[in-house]
């Protein structure tokens, strides 16, 4: 019986353990990095410099909210496998990234709303942004002051707002105007991100004309 048991703790170290692994707040190295380097082949504007930090964090969270999967957080098997990357147990391996999955739009209002969802703004924001550019992605605005969907007014965020300055540079990578205004996908989840922002530190307020 002895004999049985030290065989199977012996079968059991060398398989290792089933446990997948994760990779989380706080981590640190080449793991990280592959996750940072395909959530950046998605267009999420993010640093690939293996600290999973709160710009990370963002990220995986707007991933997993996009994607229909477990919002924690963590990057798991699978929030892993949605990413194509591939877990085997103690280490993260990378494979081919997938192709975006950018859908083909009907309109212009349904192009904003999904680069909507994938920044985890609020249902209310379809309304905002036809309301504010009727769905219209440029400079046109009732104020002259603001750009794109939810007309940013980035010059003052990044001046006078100093709530909004740290993260709008940090998380979402936007340092002026041309940053948050165009037609590349970086630059709509950009206009995104920079929208969250505002509305996470400020609610609707800066909506409210």
């Amino acid at each position: 019986m002895r004999r049985f048991i030290a065989v199977c703790i012996v079968v059991t170290a060398l398989l290792g353990s089933p446990a997948q692994a994760k990779v989380d707040f706080g981590d640190r190295g080449d793991e990280v990095k592959k996750v940072q380097e395909h959530l950046k082949w998605f267009g999420y504007t993010i640093d690939t410099d293996g600290v999973f930090g709160w710009q990370t964090l963002r990220a995986v969270v707007h991933w997993q909210r996009a994607q229909g999967l477990t919002i924690d957080g963590i990057v798991g098997e699978e929030t892993a496998e949605s990413l194509g990357i591939a877990t085997r147990r103690d280490q993260i391996q990378v494979t081919t990234p997938p192709a975006p999955p950018m859908p083909v739009f009907a309109n212009a209002c349904d192009e904003m709303s999904w680069y909507r969802q994938a920044a985890g703004l609020p249902a209310v924001f379809d309304q905002l942004g036809y309301r504010e550019s009727r769905c219209d992605n440029t400079q046109v605005s009732r104020t002259n002051c603001c750009v794109g969907w939810w007309q940013n007014y980035i010059s003052s965020h990044l001046s006078r707002a100093s709530a909004y300055r740290e993260r709008i540079i940090n998380e979402c990578g936007v340092t002026q105007r041309s940053d948050i205004l165009g037609d590349t996908p970086e630059q709509k989840l950009r206009q995104a991100c920079v929208t969250m922002v505002v509305y996470e530190r400020s609610g609707l307020t800066p909506w409210a004309l």
